[in-house]
């Protein structure tokens, strides 16, 4: 059995990677460890090549400078924060090896304009792409079950949203703060809107809510003052406290 190498932080200041503009990893190294390249805030391009199989958490975080990213298909997991606070990343290739993206992954990636995440992933953990204010557009496939709270939080340039036939639930301030949401498709599959899940959408202007809905959470959709149309046949849904505030509508 071939021995793992982790590319630790050590090895990459004895590198001298730790102030370099470009860096080409090795393909002796199969990990790359947390922190690694943790406020390398010189790097604007990295090479990482096909030996590598995990990015560990905060591996890139604070990368100020890095710009893009090809992410090989050996890579089967991406760590907690990996790329947070990346704010020059314009674009990022996630591959169909990758099964788990740790939470707060892509946090505060304020270039990233659009992202594919492929049907390799089931869940988008907790805070993943929250304040990615230029992010436009994602595709978010039918493998994924569980969007976590906050995922999508603070995205002020997300445009449109289809939530996938198989997630049950759309959590707490998922989409809470997506001033320019216009369109979102809910499936027939989602039987709660949580807690502020659309709050300040303020570019939506109608919804379909789809029968197996049972409860729309508190200040779900709270200052989307666009909202004039909800569409929604189920009498005995649960609506919490000030769910359509400052919306011009009645349900």
């Amino acid at each position: 059995m071939e021995r793992k190498k982790v590319l630790t932080i050590a090895e990459v200041y004895r590198l001298g990677y730790s102030s370099a503009k470009k860096v080409d990893i090795p393909n002796t190294f199969t990990e790359i460890d947390d922190t690694a390249f943790g406020e390398c805030k010189s790097l604007k391009s990295i090479t990482i090549p096909s030996s590598i199989t995990k990015i560990g958490d905060n591996a890139f975080s604070h990368c100020t400078s890095l710009q893009n990213i090809n992410i090989p298909n050996s890579v089967t997991t991406i760590g907690f924060s990996a790329f947070s606070h990346c704010i020059s990343l314009q674009s990022i290739t996630i591959p169909n090896s990758v099964v788990n993206i740790g939470a707060f992954a892509f946090v505060k990636c304020t270039s990233l304009k659009n992202i594919n995440i492929p049907d390799s992933i089931v869940t988008i953990g907790t805070f993943t792409f929250q304040n990615c204010t230029s992010l436009e557009s994602i595709n978010i496939p039918n493998s994924v079950t569980v969007i976590d709270d906050y995922v999508f939080y603070g995205c002020k340039s997300l445009k449109s949203v289809r939530i996938p036939d198989n997630v049950t639930v759309i959590d707490d301030y998922v989409f809470c703060g997506c001033k320019s949401l216009k369109s979102v498709t809910i499936p027939n599959n989602i039987i709660k809107i949580g807690n502020n899940a659309f709050e300040n959408c303020r570019s939506l202007e109608s919804i379909i809510i789809p029968n197996s809905v049972k409860k729309i959470g508190n200040c779900a959709f709270k200052n989307c003052t666009l909202l004039r149309n909800v569409i929604n046949s189920n009498h005995n849904i649960e609506v919490g406290n000030y769910a359509f505030y400052n919306c011009p509508i009645a349900i």
